[in-house]
């Protein structure tokens, strides 16, 4: 075996270990920053830990594209070919094509995805509006007193400091001031408006559990990895403090 044939053979086992720990990586959630590296790869060299450095940004880059689904081989076969300075085995015209194709067959999924999540929501909230201690706004936003506060309600330029915990239907936390050990301090208008309805109707000193509806949430777009396209959110809400506008 050539010298410039085993490195190609080495760099070509090295590549595909490489991918296979950043398709897994893939499947995380956005806000989960931990790699999910293979056990049997340790990183000894400086070669092997920016080789991963730079197929962990590729990973990140391709979700944050909403592509979560690649083929770790045949991306490990480019990568190789372009190191090598090999033609590339699908033409111009071929690639154009299956990346349209792929984005059309992406965008059916989304669609999909959307449709069944307010389904989902819908048939939620309309279950949850008959529970005990839940009163539904008339913009369909549903909340539980869990306990009264006496303060000032906030208008939409006041700022104020709020702990809260942020879950989906189906109790996946997705995100929390509490967890952090630090409550939030935001202007009421710079937030969702489901937020925004919610917390002009809360005296401070309350806390609240609420269930927005999507449209008054992310809605179709939905946010990072972790809250998907038309789904509704459950939050509990603790107003502490109400700082008025200047």
């Amino acid at each position: 075996m050539t010298h410039r044939r085993a490195r190609s053979c080495a760099r070509s086992r090295f590549a595909a270990r490489l991918v296979l720990p950043v398709a897994g990586c893939l499947a995380l959630a956005a806000s989960i920053q931990t790699p999910a590296a293979a056990d049997d790869l340790k990183f000894e060299s400086a070669l092997q830990r920016t080789s991963y450095m730079l197929g962990y940004r590729i990973g990140a880059t391709l979700r944050g594209q909403g592509m979560t689904e690649i083929d770790a081989e045949a991306l490990a076969a480019a990568v190789d070919d372009a190191l090598d300075r090999r033609a590339p085995r699908l033409t111009g015209e071929e690639m154009q094509a299956a990346q349209a194709e792929y984005q059309a067959g992406l965008a059916a999924a989304v669609e999909q995805r959307a449709a069944a999540n307010l389904a989902a929501g819908r048939e939620f909230l309309a279950s949850n509006a008959g529970s005990e201690g839940v009163v539904e706004m008339p913009n369909g936003i549903q909340y539980r007193i869990l306990r009264a506060g006496e303060g000032a309600m906030p208008s939409t330029d006041d700022r104020v400091v709020v702990h809260y915990r942020g879950r989906l239907l189906d109790g996946t936390e997705f995100d929390s001031s509490y967890r952090r050990d630090e409550p939030a301090e935001f202007p009421v208008g710079g937030v969702i408006p489901g937020w925004q309805a919610a917390l002009r109707a809360m005296p401070a000193g309350s806390r609240w559990e609420v269930w927005i509806p999507a449209e008054l949430a992310y809605g179709e777009r939905g946010a990072g990895g972790a809250i998907g396209p038309n789904q509704a959110l459950h939050f509990e809400i603790e107003l502490i403090e109400v700082k008025p506008a200047e």
